[in-house]
């Protein structure tokens, strides 16, 4: 299929908008000039206010931030202007509804510049020469000897001692005699709540006596000392000519060497045991805090348990609560046992049974049975009251079963193991003799066999077990009984009977 041309294109479009607006008006555009003003308007003032600020920011801002403090524009002819408004307000004068009425001009609030005579060169001149200061410098420059300059310098110092003790007499021991202190009276002023326009008048007419006064005002001048004020123009100039230079440039920074890189140090073999010692023994502290703190969190939970089961029993909260941990904990003594389960099962405990005993009737109330929703609502809070305190009750039942057992492992002192003293059980050993053989034989026999201080229940678990192999085997317990009892086989019948006394 054959291309259209641009020109074919371009029609079916255009015929199909002129069907649309056939019955349309042209449609024109129009320009808002007013806005168009507003606008180039406002941009001519923002590029002036950046031109502004960009060069003439020094000179045009300090003067229009120049503000009257000191009042030297309200001047005669201001404040004679002022009194024309302030009457022309009072009396509702026409004048003010006028709008080309001006009471104030800018000519009257221009200060009156100062007219400076200029200073010439040849004026100068004369002025010195007059004054003699022109030969005082002509004459600096003259040549003197030492011996003129040594008695000029006499003959000033001279001069400075009479000059001091000619002061020192018109002193009189520094005894100055005290002036006479002047009364001030303090200035009466209209009370503006009194009267307006007397208050508004006197402000009016002295408009620098209501400015605060500052200390160059009043005559006293704060000076620093001469030396500070040194030192601080000294500290400027340093950091303003040293600004570029990075700090602590002008210090030479050193690093100390590290000696364990510099030389092998030689560790012995001893040391290495000792460092290996050392670690076993940190290590061994550290797992033994974990199995202690474990064990404190395994045995709360065991009294806990025997707590509520104590509880559950006896189903009074104060009269559980007398049966402490600590009760619980310590050895079993049946009279101590006694005294305590008398105190808790006592007359009161069963009397508080007895009231809780219900009452059923023969017929059985419809109140009973369905519940206003109001007793329904009271019940839930009452359920929930009396939860939270069994929960706190709880919690603080906890905390005192985590101090006992926590007192209870404070108490063994955290002694080397070498030191402690160390409970544990002792296994039974007999090597190999019966309960005939160790009640019928003497004691001098039994040490034969083996010695009292083999028995010794401390001793350390490798030497027990070396003890046992030796000592234990059947030849020797065989010529022992042999020895002893006459018989391999151990003691025989007529042994026993002589033991109980039977003939």
């Amino acid at each position: 299929m054959p291309r259209k041309s641009k020109k074919a294109r371009s029609e079916k479009p255009k015929q199909i908008f002129d069907e649309e607006s056939d019955g349309e008006k042209e449609v024109t555009l129009s320009i808002n000039e007013d806005y168009a003003k507003r606008f180039q308007h406002n941009k001519e003032r923002e590029e002036l206010e950046r031109l502004k600020s960009k060069y003439d920011s020094d000179e045009d801002g300090s003067s229009s931030s120049d503000e009257d403090e000191d009042a030297e524009l309200i001047t005669g002819k201001v404040e004679e202007k002022f009194q024309e408004v302030l009457q022309a307000i009072r009396s509702d004068d026409s004048r003010l509804f006028d709008k080309n009425v001006r009471f104030f001009d800018d000519a009257d609030l221009e200060q009156p510049k100062s007219k400076d005579k200029p200073v010439y060169l040849k004026d100068y001149q004369r002025e010195r020469l007059l004054n003699g200061e022109m030969d005082k410098e002509e004459g600096e420059g003259e040549y003197r000897s030492y011996v003129e300059q040594e008695a000029e310098e006499r003959d000033q110092i001279v001069n400075e001692m009479h000059k001091a003790a000619e002061s020192a007499d018109e002193d009189d021991d520094f005894l100055v005699k005290s002036a006479n202190k002047r009364e001030v009276t303090a200035a009466v002023l209209p009370d503006p709540n009194e009267d307006k326009d007397a208050f508004l008048n006197a402000y009016v007419s002295n408009p620098r006596a209501w400015k605060e006064r500052s200390d160059a005002d009043t005559g006293y001048r704060f000076e620093e000392d001469d030396d500070e004020f040194d030192d601080k123009v000294d500290r400027f100039e340093a950091e303003y000519n040293f600004r570029f230079e990075e700090p602590g440039s002008s210090e030479i920074v050193s690093f100390a060497r590290n000696v364990d890189s510099v030389r092998r140090e030689e560790v012995s073999s001893r040391k290495r045991a000792r460092q290996a010692e050392k670690e076993k023994k940190e290590e061994e502290k550290k797992r033994k805090q974990e199995e202690l703190s474990r064990m404190k969190n395994l045995k709360t939970k065991q009294i806990m348990k025997k707590l509520e089961k104590v509880q559950k029993a006896i189903g009074d909260e104060a009269e559980a609560s007398k049966i402490t941990p600590e009760d619980l904990e310590k050895d079993f003594d049946p009279e101590e046992w006694d005294d305590l389960t008398r105190k808790v099962f006592n007359e009161v405990f069963y009397s508080k049974i007895d009231a809780k005993k219900p009452e059923w009737d023969d017929e059985i109330p419809i109140d009973d049975i369905v519940a206003e929703p109001e007793e329904d609502f009271t019940e839930k809070i009452v359920e929930k009251r009396s939860k939270k305190r069994k929960h706190s009750h709880k919690n603080e039942f906890r905390d005192l079963v985590e101090g006992i057992v926590e007192k209870e492992l404070t108490e063994v002192p955290d002694l080397p193991e070498d030191q402690r003293f160390r409970y544990r059980d002792v296994s039974p050993d007999a090597y190999g003799l019966t309960a005939e053989d160790i009640f019928l034989a003497d004691d001098k026999a039994l040490n034969a066999y083996v010695s009292l201080r083999k028995m010794a229940p401390y001793r350390p678990e490798e030497k027990k077990q070396k003890d046992r192999k030796t000592l234990s085997k059947k030849k020797r317990l065989k010529e022992w009984r042999k020895s002893v009892f006459g018989s391999a086989d151990g003691p025989q019948k007529e042994h026993i009977d002589k033991l109980f006394g039977k003939k």
